[in-house]
């Protein structure tokens, strides 16, 4: 049995794409995955990409090894320290709508890291979910975090649970993004808000840094990330572009994290269906293939190569 799938859209349902020119840097493990954008809507996805029964496996045990983040004691708590950062500045973008008696679930909650954030500034009702089995089990026993090892539907949690629920840097890694969207709406709330921390993937076209990855399925701009979740009865009630945005492996402070740009949503619970704007394709396809044409000249793949393994030196 393959372990390959074709998927549609998962913004506007479509069948309708176009492969794209952009360098795999995790080619060793499957070649045969591309990136392709959707020619209806702009969004950006893996197409063919593993099917969910073969994510579940490796996001439980192979995720770490693959992107270099050992997952002994020593690492995570070093991990955990790169995390608390970025936790407190996902707490500072939202603390002004939720208070010290919320309750807060992380989706893809890693060691506990972001939650540790909100653990010190005295929040108490902190909930996680975490597929990989070390990294969760460190959560409870050190954090005391109720972390559960899974994805969301493994947790069983009541619908209106929650006042506050995150996803960092984790929203590219769901394999049904918009489904997962809507069980968070279910399980927020009335009035309850969602946090989601994001790449920025047409600027970093715009810098030729964009690498297709085979655990992140979707790729996301401003722009598509907005109408999905609206999609998903979500309304938009604060936004920031976010430079020399981090993730959680790169140590902050190094010459690479001025490559990378972010976007951060902070987003109500809408109870009535959100117009969403009918997207608008064609301008979004001209642009990335401008930036995938404009930066995939010979010297521009040497420069990205040479870049690549330099992050050795940074780390």
């Amino acid at each position: 049995m393959s372990e390959l799938c074709n998927v549609k859209c998962n913004l506007c349902g479509a069948n309708d794409y176009l492969r794209l020119p952009v360098k795999n840097i995790r080619a060793n493990t499957h070649k045969k995955i591309k990136l392709v954008i959707c020619n209806n809507c702009g969004l950006l996805y893996l197409n063919p990409r593993w099917t969910n029964a073969r994510y579940v496996q490796f996001y439980q045990k192979e995720y770490r090894d693959l992107v270099g983040i050992p997952i002994d004691v020593l690492h995570q708590r070093e991990l955990l320290q790169q995390m608390q950062l970025r936790g407190s500045r996902c707490l500072s973008f939202c603390h002004e709508f939720i208070g010290p008696n919320s309750k807060v679930l992380e989706v893809g909650c890693s060691n506990g890291g972001i939650l540790r954030a909100f653990q010190f500034a005295g929040y108490k009702k902190l909930f996680g979910v975490e597929p990989n089995v070390a990294e969760s089990q460190f959560a409870r026993d050190n954090l005391g975090l109720r972390v559960v090892t899974g994805m969301l539907e493994d947790a069983n949690f009541e619908p209106e649970s929650f006042d506050l629920i995150l996803i960092v840097a984790s929203i590219d890694h769901f394999q049904d993004p918009l489904n997962y969207l809507q069980q968070m709406h279910k399980l927020s709330l009335p009035g309850g808000y969602l946090f989601v921390d994001a790449y920025d993937t047409l600027q970093l076209l715009k810098i030729g840094r964009l690498f297709v990855k085979m655990d992140h399925c979707y790729y996301f701009t401003a722009a598509t990330l907005n109408r999905l979740l609206a999609k998903a009865g979500w309304e938009t009630i604060k936004f920031e572009r976010v430079p020399k945005f981090a993730p959680p492996q790169s140590l902050h402070g190094s010459p690479l994290n001025n490559f990378n740009v972010g976007i951060r949503f902070l987003l109500r619970k809408a109870e009535s269906k959100i117009p969403v704007l009918t997207p608008n394709g064609e301008e979004i396809v001209r642009k990335v293939l401008f930036y995938t044409k404009r930066n995939n000249s010979a010297f521009t793949r040497l420069f990205r190569k040479l870049l690549y393994r330099a992050r050795r030196f940074y780390a």
